[in-house]
């Protein structure tokens, strides 16, 4: 297993943005530190998710929110419950 992190563009305001991809013998799955993206996850070969190769498209996308973790309810939920059952 193994962990490769490169850059992978800079927003408008300047800040760059990362990718973090770790790989395994059959796995690769790589993230990005932009929303906590998941930008791929590749199982034998085959593309398993939907992201892009350019930061540019990230951003002007018409779902902004694509492959993302953190989207825009992040630290938005009052009251929020844990029901167990």
């Amino acid at each position: 297993m193994g962990v490769i992190r490169q850059p992978f563009g800079r927003l408008d305001d300047g800040r760059c943005v990362e990718r973090w991809t770790l790989t395994g013998e059959r796995l690769r799955v790589s993230l990005l530190t932009y929303g906590a993206a998941v930008q791929a996850v590749v199982y034998d070969g085959v593309d398993l998710v939907l992201g892009f190769d350019r930061i540019e498209d990230y951003r002007d996308a018409r779902c902004p929110y694509i492959g993302t973790v953190v989207g825009r309810y992040a630290n938005r939920l009052s009251d929020g419950l844990v029901v167990s059952g």
